[in-house]
């Protein structure tokens, strides 16, 4: 049986919406709360926190019924993937740190506390065994360490690299890493 990454059934169901295709919209959103962790909350609805995504939910007067769904769903997913939902918050956590304040000086701190993370998580954190958004999640955190200086940039792809190429390798993350660590090599080295 073929499955698709939960970030790519994502993209159909907003398609979908675009199309007012209202079914498959509801059929899916449900099978991506409850298998893949998909969270919908009023806070979604605020204009300022709205992604494209969002703003077509609300645009097609859905929010109150993906709320409801959302909340009994996603609670079953909770309980079959405590891990994932443990996953999702640590990278929140992650995220909210003060990039231009602490982040410069507590960089290399924040990897290493990752890395052994992903040890403890026997690999990276990844859509297909943590949830939808993840990946996104990790992306932010990782894009802030190669970018913040070469040292952690150096630091940041020594210690994680055999966790990428795994991932990469198993084929539950894309090639996006290591084009963003290219991007920042670039920058600091001109090759």
């Amino acid at each position: 049986m073929f499955t698709r990454d939960s970030q790519e059934k994502h993209l159909f169901l907003q398609e979908s919406l675009k199309q007012d295709d209202i079914s498959f919209f509801k059929k899916d959103i449900k099978e991506i709360m409850k298998n893949s962790g998909f969270n919908y909350s009023k806070r979604d609805t605020v204009e300022v926190y709205r992604s494209s995504f969002d703003d077509l939910i609300v645009e097609k007067g859905l929010s109150e019924w993906i709320i409801k769904n959302s909340n009994k769903l996603y609670l079953k997913w909770i309980k079959k993937n405590p891990v994932g939902f443990y996953v999702h918050n640590y990278a929140d956590y992650l995220i909210t740190v003060d990039y231009n304040e602490h982040y410069k000086t507590l960089c290399i701190e924040y990897m290493a506390e990752l890395a052994t993370f992903c040890n403890a998580l026997g690999g990276l954190p990844n859509n297909i065994d943590h949830g939808v958004d993840i990946l996104y999640k990790w992306d932010i955190v990782f894009m802030h360490a190669l970018k913040n200086s070469v040292e952690s940039l150096n630091y940041t792809w020594n210690v994680f690299q055999h966790h990428i190429d795994k991932a990469y390798f198993e084929g539950k993350i894309g090639a996006n890493l290591y084009q963003m660590y290219d991007l920042f090599l670039y920058q600091y080295t001109g090759f």
